[in-house]
């Protein structure tokens, strides 16, 4: 689930009824601070090898409105372009799976995107036709 999910309610929803989750989490000067050093080091091999870099971790951590502390896994990236400054990307993920944080982040977290992607392009593509054949007719899209 993207980061607009990652609230106390849901998360108390989710566990009460027994469920596994992965939710993206926002930045926050705590996590930040939770990710520094591993940020450090992804900059350091980046610049070693000259490539993209990401690195994973985790920690525990509850957010000012959640009743518990909960497993945040830590992405720690330094993406590189040809012809571009290295950019960092750090990224949260909070889960109650027991995968390790690698697994959870790349083959299951970054899963969803497998599903919403075409979603979101057969939304784009109908909402780029006319808008009267829009407010007419049915969603008409190849990828849906």
């Amino acid at each position: 689930m993207d980061g607009g999910f990652a609230a106390a309610k849901m998360f108390a929803f989710l566990e009460r009824e027994g469920l596994e989750y992965v939710v993206a989490m926002g930045k926050n000067k705590g996590l930040e601070r939770r990710a520094a050093r591993l940020m450090g080091t992804a900059r350091r091999l980046s610049r070693e090898t000259g490539q993209t870099e990401h690195l994973y971790s985790e920690t525990r951590y509850a957010a000012g409105t959640w009743d518990q502390r909960r497993r945040v896994i830590i992405k720690a990236e330094v993406v590189r372009h040809p012809g571009r400054k290295p950019k960092d990307n750090r990224r949260f993920v909070v889960t109650n799976r027991k995968h390790s944080s690698r697994h959870l982040y790349e083959a299951i977290y970054c899963a969803r995107g497998d599903i919403e992607n075409p979603i979101k392009s057969c939304i784009m593509a109908w909402k780029s036709t006319a808008p009267a054949a829009v407010a007419s007719s049915p969603i008409n899209c190849a990828a849906c």
